[in-house]
């Protein structure tokens, strides 16, 4: 977000639809904070948004209710894990049969924002992968193989120039 401002003075940034229970209300209000927004559209059908909103006050200067469009469909979760993997595969595939080798000791690697290490954990062959130059993530990969000194990958990056940090997804691709 800090990058979008510098370019342009609108940046919209459209959050997931996980709202239900102290997961989702716990995500939505670390991502509001994470923004720092001048202003907030809530899609809601009802009131689910509400304990979000009040949690800001009026900290957030605007806050907008929107009912979301009739032509909207509720997905299951089966469905939208199979649109996930279904994107997911697609991206990879642009990556061709292109294989890069990465020496774990010329990065910092993390799982669920903890340093990590391939020493006291094994990382599974199609385990999607965050390639990350600092905090910001240039591209995901798919593991082929990983051992403690190494990991191949697939990505459509076309070398890992730049990449010093990866960061262990939780899903695995067939």
């Amino acid at each position: 977000v800090a990058a979008c401002r510098e370019k342009t003075p609108l940046v919209v940034v459209d959050t997931t639809g996980l709202i239900a229970g102290e997961l989702g209300t716990g995500l939505k209000i670390a991502k509001i904070r994470a923004v720092a927004p001048s202003c907030i559209i809530a899609i809601q059908r009802e009131e689910e948004c509400e304990p979000i909103l009040a949690h800001f006050g009026g900290s957030v200067p605007h806050h907008h209710r929107l009912a979301p469009s009739p032509l909207a469909q509720k997905r299951s979760p089966e469905v939208r894990a199979r649109t996930r993997r279904e994107k997911l595969a697609a991206y990879f595939a642009a990556a061709g049969e292109r294989e890069h080798l990465l020496a774990t000791e010329r990065v910092e690697l993390f799982r669920l924002a903890q340093p990590a290490n391939l020493v006291h954990q094994d990382l599974l062959p199609g385990t999607v992968l965050g390639l990350n130059h600092g905090e910001e993530t240039r591209a995901l990969g798919v593991v082929i193989e990983a051992d403690k000194r190494s990991i191949t990958l697939r990505t459509p990056l076309p070398d890992l120039k730049g990449i010093n940090r990866v960061v262990f997804g939780d899903i695995v691709l067939e």
